[in-house]
């Protein structure tokens, strides 16, 4: 389908340039129905079923066969939020839904000015939500373990706190420091720190003395 063809130009997009982070927006029929105004939650609808049982809750269409695009991903350069939020348009005066995709790397972006890419950008130090009115859906603390077990970082309400950011995966598959989010930044950050350093000691002869200022710096 057309979602799972912009994943897989994401994901090759990702793999073939190794110096960014992409956030995928969740499908928005996972968390919000209907198309005009602010749609219909699914929460609405939590009392009519069990979390992981039916047809339409998140955590059932993430794992159809059918529809089970993350399960063809494994790549650092990639990560997911499992929410929608509802926002405030305080121009037009109404409400809507977005992605909370939009809401992290905005708090990664935040976080990188106040303290250090290495930092996971999740919990109520860094990863608040502030403008958040509410989320699509609240899942109890088995299916937040469901859906970080495949890879979705939920987004969670915390009383007195807020909605907050509580998971820092990257799409990895295999086990390996790379499936979290602030070690692929770390290392994006190192990268990138060294290249523009070596643009220094270009066409400098390679001495002891040269490979010793580069190190030093």
């Amino acid at each position: 389908n057309v979602y799972d063809d912009i994943v897989d130009i994401y994901d090759n997009f990702a793999l073939e340039r190794k110096d960014l982070l992409i956030a995928l927006d969740p499908p928005r029929h996972y968390y919000v129905s209907g198309r005009v105004g602010c749609g219909t939650l699914f929460a609405d609808e939590m009392e009519n079923y069990v979390m992981g049982e039916s047809d339409t809750d998140p955590l059932s269409l993430y794992n159809r066969s059918n529809e089970r695009y993350l399960s063809r991903i494994s790549n650092s350069y990639l990560t997911t939020y499992g929410n929608w939020v509802k926002k405030r348009d305080s121009y037009n005066k109404t409400d809507y839904w977005a992605p909370a995709s939009a809401d992290a790397i905005s708090l990664m972006g935040l976080g990188d000015i106040i303290s250090d890419p290495w930092n996971a950008t999740a919990g109520v130090n860094r990863a608040i939500i502030d403008d958040s009115i509410e989320l699509a859906v609240n899942l109890d603390e088995d299916h937040q373990a469901a859906m970080y077990g495949i890879g979705v970082n939920n987004i969670i309400n915390l009383p007195g706190y807020g909605d907050t950011i509580f998971g820092q995966k990257t799409l990895l598959a295999k086990r390996s420091s790379f499936d979290r989010i602030n070690v692929r930044r770390l290392f994006l950050w190192m990268e990138k720190t060294i290249a523009r350093i070596a643009y220094r000691y270009a066409f400098q002869n390679n001495t002891p003395i040269t490979r010793s200022r580069f190190k030093d710096r």
